[in-house]
């Protein structure tokens, strides 16, 4: 029925609209060729196909373009404007670019500083996304729009030729007090969402930190001395959900500080040294960086060069360093002042440099690392009278001013706080860890606003991290000792935390066998199963509201700003993974199938319940299969899953041995994307299964446990137990109905 396309053009700045002599623009549409033809050669290579030729005899389409007036026509230069068809091409079809040519050849009209562009929608994608050509269409919210506008953050972040962090952090710091202040008609808590998501954005490398403007270091340090402290007020005027954002932007920026003393100190360090200020040698590229623009990069810089000194010179210990903090050699080259030359090792200097150096760490991460325990514990005491310093050198001679700590931290917190830096290279873990949850708890009353407090909060949340990863992951069933200080690490984390308590509360009034991860008993057992399957509800809210939260606007916001597609893919699944709440899952992982197999719940533990219908496949590994497109439902049984994979477009089911935790990157893409993901944790039925290969079989999880029949032919319809354990059910309903007649026994149990 397609007659012809009419259409305006509106400039890129929303300012200016072009219309024909005496209308729109109309292009009629002649015979059985599709209209779509005339723009296939001039699409943009990045976009995605369109309406398919059927016409596979069509060679090229040649027309004129005419006025709507019949006035004037247009042709191509020496002749009428030619398409040629290329049919391996029309997958790509999927928008018109173009600009226009006055007819006396002497004038080019283009939109604002970039071709017209015309979105066409697709078999593949009927609804056009405007955001993959217009950023700002994929925003209602006013705030957002200034984030990714052309001609503001956008323009900033992408095209403008001087850009540093010092803009991006002056900027963020104007928007949350225009947020604060009522200018934005949005919930306060979505607007700190949005500007977390761009913060993080930029310390996670995504965005320049620096090009083609030079930033002396006290300018950025005021930038950043300026921004924590606007976040800080901000963390005071919030509450709820839009506080956890706050909280968690400071976590993507250093505090600042003493930024002259960068640029300072690495002029003395080379003149105590007698190291010379020439062309040449790796310490005088690396101080011309921090003389003009010094980064977050120059951490672990400096953390690599300590490597490189500490091994005699070993400079595979060097890159070994950079590469563990994501910077390859072609970074470091690409710096407006590059560091192109390897260290130069002095055996004469080694002990001199080594001390001098570990000295000037401290003062980078004294303006860059906002969340380092150390740097936070010694900058809580900035604030202390000197006359204090002598009467409490003696309580931690070995951490710098921590020893002042006593008069800014509360006195219950000060002793836990002592422990946890007294044993940070310990092996005995579970003490460390409690101590620091028990600091954590401590501080809580005292955090509203207080900057220096919030950073050592956050510092002691991702040390907790940290532990609970090196000890979950091999300690088996006896990581059920950690399950109690992880979850009070979760409460203390979370701005929405009743569930999370609820569930701590439970653990507590568990037997001392499942909390010390010694052998349960089977009734024991089943409470246990009950409180975890509690526990994993509780982290399955916490990453689907998250996702439901930032997932499609990181995803906006990062193809806004062209960052890679995996970056704003991943971006919210890595939120939540760098949360308390993964630890948790950890341990869920670590003791379950010990628990399920001590109360005899079955071989099925179902991560994703989902209904699934397909055609049965069996693999080897998922990750080998992870890029594959099934045409036909396909339920897969995986022998391997690691947690870090894909599921495969079309797959409506895995099956696996395996036991990938709650939040790994699997888990979350099952959830999301609504497929079955259950483990089996007896061979027998995934056996029973694999004969079925090829065969269109039906899973569904069921509300008590039912042992799946052995699949055949006829009989295609397993059912999986659920996760919670419950009795049978009865022919008739049984309901208990009893009397007390003394009162106290009541009230216990409503207690």
């Amino acid at each position: 029925m397609l007659g012809a396309l009419t259409f305006m053009l509106r400039s890129k700045d929303h300012t200016m609209w072009y219309k024909d002599t005496a209308g729109n623009f109309l292009v009629p549409h002649y015979h059985h060729l599709w209209l779509f033809a005339l723009i296939q050669i001039l699409l943009a290579p990045q976009t995605l196909s369109l309406f398919p030729f059927t016409d596979h005899m069509l060679g090229a389409l040649t027309f004129m373009l005419r006025s709507k007036d019949h006035t004037m026509w247009y042709k191509d230069t020496a002749g009428n404007f030619l398409v040629p068809h290329y049919h391996h091409l029309y997958h790509m079809l999927g928008a018109l670019t173009f600009v226009l040519r006055s007819k006396d050849h002497t004038m080019w009209y283009k939109d604002a500083a970039d071709n017209f562009l015309v979105p066409l929608p697709s078999k593949q994608r009927p609804h056009i996304d405007l955001s993959l050509f217009d950023p700002c269409a994929a925003f209602e919210d006013e705030l957002s729009k200034i984030i990714v506008e052309c001609e503001t953050i956008i323009e900033c972040e992408v095209k403008y030729d001087m850009w540093a962090l010092m803009h991006r952090y002056n900027k963020a710091s104007d928007l949350i007090n225009e947020t604060l202040n009522g200018y934005f008609e949005m919930d306060s808590a979505d607007a700190m969402a949005r500007i977390y998501i761009w913060l993080r954005y930029s310390s996670n490398r995504h965005l320049t930190w620096q090009r083609n403007y030079n930033t002396q270091p006290r300018i950025l340090s005021a930038a950043q001395d300026r921004l924590t402290h606007t976040i800080a007020d901000a963390h005071a005027r919030t509450s709820g959900e839009g506080q956890g954002w706050v909280r968690a932007m400071l976590g993507t920026c250093g505090r600042g500080g003493d930024g002259q003393a960068i640029r300072d100190e690495i002029l003395n360090i080379m003149h105590r040294n007698h190291i010379p200020e020439t062309r040449g040698n790796w310490m005088e590229e690396w101080h011309q960086k921090l003389h003009n623009n010094t980064t977050p990069d120059d951490v672990p810089i400096c953390e690599a060069y300590l490597a490189f000194l500490e091994s005699n010179g070993n400079r595979d210990c060097y890159w070994h360093v950079l590469s563990d903090n994501g910077i390859s050699r072609h970074r470091l080259e690409s710096f407006d002042r590059p560091i192109t030359l390897e260290p130069d090792f002095f055996g004469d200097k080694k002990d001199t440099l080594i001390h001098d150096f570990r000295n000037y760490l401290a003062i980078l991460k004294s303006v860059h690392s906002g969340a380092d325990l150390q740097a936070s514990v010694q900058a809580a005491g900035d604030s202390i009278p000197g006359d204090a310093w002598g009467c409490l050198n003696h309580v931690m001679p070995n951490v710098g001013s921590a020893d002042l700590l006593p008069l800014i931290i509360p006195g219950d917190a000060w002793g836990s706080l002592n422990h946890v830096m007294s044993n940070l290279s310990s092996s005995d873990l579970l003490p460390l860890m409690c101590a620091a949850v028990d600091v954590r708890r401590h501080l809580a009353p005292c955090l509203t606003g207080n900057r220096e407090l919030l950073y050592l909060d956050l510092a002691l949340e991702d040390k907790i991290r940290q532990i609970a990863e090196r000890c979950v992951g091999s300690a088996g069933f006896l990581a059920a000792a950690c399950m109690q200080p992880l979850l009070h690490n979760l409460v203390l984390s979370s701005s929405h935390n009743e569930e999370a308590t609820f569930c701590l509360k439970t653990w507590q009034q568990l037997p001392d066998t499942i909390k010390h991860g010694g052998r349960p008993s089977k009734e024991d057992a089943l409470k246990a199963v009950a409180v975890i399957n509690r526990v994993r509800r509780a982290i399955s809210d916490i990453s689907d509201q998250t996702i439901d939260c930032i997932g499609d606007v990181s995803r906006s916001y990062g193809r806004a700003f062209e960052v890679e597609d995996w970056a704003y893919e991943l971006f919210a699944e890595e939120v939540v993974r760098g949360g308390p709440a993964f630890a948790v899952s950890l341990v869920i992982s670590s003791v379950e199938p010990t628990l399920r197999n001590t109360a005899q719940l079955g071989d099925w533990q179902v991560i994703s319940p989902y209904e699934a219908i397909g055609v049965v496949e069996v693999v080897s590994n998922l990750s080998g299969v992870q890029d594959k497109v099934y045409e036909i439902p396909t339920i897969l049984v995986a022998e391997h899953v690691s947690g870090e994979e894909e599921v495969p477009e079309g797959v409506v089911a895995v099956l696996t041995p395996d036991a990938p935790d709650m939040l790994s990157h699997v888990s979350v893409r099952a959830r999301n994307m609504k497929v079955l993901l259950a483990t089996c944790h007896d061979p027998s039925p995934l056996e029973a299964i694999k004969t079925c290969e090829g065969e269109r079989m039906h899973f569904s999880t069921t509300s008590w446990t039912r042992p799946p029949p052995t699949p055949t032919p006829t009989t295609r319809t397993p059912t999986l137990p659920p996760p919670l354990p419950a009795p049978p059910p009865h022919p008739t309903p049984q309901v208990l109905f009893a009397t007390c007649h003394d009162p106290n026994p009541l009230e216990d149990i409503k207690s």
